[in-house]
């Protein structure tokens, strides 16, 4: 259920962190430093994006569920679902 634990996620950054600043923005690290100059590897996510993600996982989600249901009654589904 890794599509539901994507959405709570997303969820998450949109309902608390996005009202208060507007802008969610975290710094991983950075890559290359020198002087003044640095290149950071960072992720920014702004209330358009928040929404997108929510829409993408959402969906991603119901067609997980959908998948779990139209393939249950198939002998053998798990296995095949891989193949």
């Amino acid at each position: 259920m890794r599509c539901r634990g994507g959405f709570v996620c997303h969820r998450r950054v949109y309902f608390w962190l996005l009202p208060a600043t507007g802008i969610f923005r975290d710094t991983v690290y950075t890559w290359i430093e020198s002087g003044s100059f640095q290149v950071k590897l960072s992720f920014q996510v702004d209330a358009l994006t928040a929404v997108m993600l929510l829409i993408v996982t959402g969906i991603g989600f119901l067609i997980h569920i959908y998948s779990l249901g139209y393939m249950g009654h198939d002998e053998g589904w798990f296995v095949s679902s891989f193949i």
